[in-house]
């Protein structure tokens, strides 16, 4: 969905399922539909970010100006800040960074 979004394709049936999908926790999980019944750490932030971009991409637009209120809506829902202005530490830059350290330590 953020590739599709950033090159400008319409993503709005992705974002109309994916917020569809949305686990009672409030995350996302891609083994859901195998029984699954908490949201997953690593496929939610691939959905929010996801999110995020077909936001930005979308933002400004006069088509289905809904959608993006839609996703800003369920991102104040969610407790996620995405104010990212310069000089201020980007939170989705430590999750990755903390993730790939959290990787190494566990070794292969």
């Amino acid at each position: 969905m953020a590739v599709g979004s950033y090159f400008g394709q319409s993503m709005t049936s992705i974002v109309e399922r994916l917020l569809g999908e949305q686990m009672a926790d409030g995350g996302w999980n891609c083994e859901q539909e195998n029984g699954s019944t908490r949201g997953s750490f690593h496929t939610t932030i691939n959905v929010l970010e996801g999110l995020l971009e077909h936001e930005r991409a979308s933002s400004g637009s006069a088509e289905n100006p809904h959608q993006s209120e839609m996703v800003n809506a369920r991102m104040r829902d969610l407790g996620f800040d995405m104010d990212e202005r310069e000089s201020r530490p980007i939170r989705w830059n430590t999750l990755r960074a903390m993730r790939v350290l959290d990787r190494y330590e566990r070794g292969p």
